[in-house]
């Protein structure tokens, strides 16, 4: 239970890194539009028009506010559902299941569906 707990853990801080990739790069998007902005139409046309000049302020702040420090992510809670998963196909509720009875995995092989025949595709379909 310890290592699918690290696991959670593990996962959830390569999807927040993936995301702050992503959020990084959208903030550099954000840069290069505003220097492709200035380039294009100059500074003074810029100023000039006030309307302009908050935009690309906004535009800047906004990228800045994506590229702030980075913290470590809180780590997921350990539900049942979020260690799932990560347990290799065992119960996250222990041998005894979520209501505590008894739950015992059927292994009794059961038939196949049908094929083209009618005949079921599992050969111990008559068991």
């Amino acid at each position: 239970m310890e290592r699918a707990r690290s696991h959670l853990v593990d996962h959830r801080r390569r999807q927040v890194l993936a995301q702050r990739v992503h959020t990084w790069q959208e903030a550099e998007a954000i840069r290069a539009y505003c220097d492709a902005v200035e380039a294009r139409h100059g500074i003074e046309a810029i100023c000039a028009d006030g309307k302009a000049a908050e935009w690309l302020a906004l535009a800047r702040a906004n990228a800045d506010q994506l590229q702030a420090l980075p913290t470590m992510p809180a780590a997921p809670a350990p539900t049942p559902e979020a260690l799932k998963p990560f347990l290799g196909g065992w119960s996250p509720y222990g041998p005894r299941g979520p209501t505590g009875g008894h739950h015992y995995l059927d292994t009794r092989a059961r038939p196949g569906p049908p094929d083209r025949t009618g005949r079921a595709a599992n050969a111990l379909a008559s068991c």
